[in-house]
C-alpha cells in the first residue's frame, strides 16, 4: 500500500523442521526456499538452528540463520544465565548480530544493509517472592557503512542502560516500573515506565500505566519531554475467548517556534481472542 508497484506474481514456499531433544538439551533447525510462481526465480532460501543445554547450574541457548541467497549470515544470539543463591540472583550475558533481512524479489537488499553486534549483560535480585529488581547494560558497534567522511568520522557504537523493579504489594495488586537509557549514532532516548495492576478475579484484571519519554536527535521528539497514561482491562469470559480494551493519551508540549507537537494523541483499542485449537504447526513436544 505504500507505493503503486505491486508484484505481478506470488510465491511457492517449501520447507522443513527437524527437532532433536537430548538429556541436556534440544536443538531444531529449518530450512525454507521461495521461488516465483512462473518458477523464473529465486525469492528466498535460508535454514535457522535453534538450540537450549544445561550443564550443572549453567543453562546456554542460541540460534542463527543463514541466508543462502546473499551467501552470509543474518541474524545470531548466544546467551548463558547463571542462577546463584538457590534462584535469588539470576546472572546472564548475550551477545547478538542482527542484519535486516529482504527477499531477493526486492531491491532493497542492493542497498547492502549494515549488521550491528551487541553484548548485554543481565543481573537481577528476588529479595522474596514478592518483590524483585534487575539491572542490565549493552554496548552495540555497527559494521562500515562505506560513507566518505569530511569533517568528522561517522559515529558507529551505542550504548543502553536498563532498570526495573516488580512489587506484588498484595495477592491481587502489583506494581511495575521500569528506566531505560540510549544513547548512539544519530540518537538518544531517556524514558521510563510505570504500571499498577488489580487482579479483581482469575478472569478479570485492570491495569494503570504512565510513561515518560525523550527523544532526540533521529528519533525524531526534539527537545523537551512527553507524558502520558493509560489503561487497560483483560477479561476472560470462557475458558477459549477473552477480550481486552484499553486507551491512552501523550502529551508534549509546543515546540519553541509555537508549532501543535505530533506527539500530542490520544487512543484507543479493543481485541477478542478466541481460542480454536492447537497449533497444528507444532508438536506437544515443542509447544512444553
Amino acid at each position: 500500500g505504500i507505493e503503486d508497484f505491486l508484484p505481478d506474481q506470488g510465491v511457492w514456499l517449501f520447507g522443513g523442521a527437524g527437532y532433536l531433544r537430548g538429556s541436556r538439551g534440544s536443538a531444531s533447525l529449518r530450512y525454507q526456499r521461495e521461488l516465483l510462481a512462473d518458477r523464473s526465480g529465486l525469492a528466498s532460501e535460508r535454514a535457522s538452528v535453534d538450540g537450549r543445554a544445561t550443564f550443572s547450574r549453567f543453562r546456554l541457548s542460541g540460534g542463527l540463520d543463514w541466508d543462502f541467497g546473499r551467501g552470509q549470515f543474518g541474524k545470531g544470539h548466544f546467551t548463558a544465565t547463571l542462577p546463584l543463591d538457590q534462584g535469588r540472583w539470576v546472572v546472564s550475558a548475550s551477545a547478538r548480530r542482527y542484519v535486516p533481512y529482504f527477499s531477493l524479489s526486492t531491491i532493497w537488499g542492493f542497498f547492502e544493509p549494515v549488521a550491528y553486534h551487541e553484548a548485554r549483560a543481565r543481573v537481577s535480585w528476588t529479595a522474596t517472592p514478592v518483590f524483585g529488581v534487575w539491572l542490565s547494560g549493552g554496548w552495540r558497534r555497527y559494521g562500515d557503512t562505506g560513507t566518505v567522511a569530511v569533517l568528522s568520522p561517522i559515529e558507529d557504537t551505542g550504548w543502553r542502560g536498563e532498570a526495573g523493579a516488580t512489587w506484588r504489594v498484595a495477592p491481587s495488586w502489583t506494581l511495575e516500573g521500569g528506566w531505560h537509557l540510549e544513547w548512539g549514532p544519530g540518537g538518544f532516548l531517556n524514558s521510563g515506565d510505570a504500571a499498577v495492576r488489580w487482579a479483581a478475579s482469575p478472569r478479570l484484571a485492570l491495569s494503570v500505566t504512565g510513561t515518560s519519554f525523550q527523544q532526540i536527535e533521529q528519533f525524531r521528539l526534539g527537545d523537551g519531554r512527553a507524558w502520558g497514561g493509560g489503561f487497560s482491562v483483560d477479561a476472560g469470559l470462557t475458558d477459549r475467548m477473552s477480550f481486552l480494551a484499553g486507551g491512552s493519551v501523550i502529551r508534549h508540549s509546543t515546540t519553541g517556534d509555537g508549532v501543535e507537537s505530533p506527539w500530542n494523541q490520544a487512543r484507543g483499542w479493543t481485541t477478542l481472542r478466541l481460542a480454536v485449537g492447537r497449533d497444528p504447526g507444532l508438536a506437544n513436544r515443542l509447544r512444553r
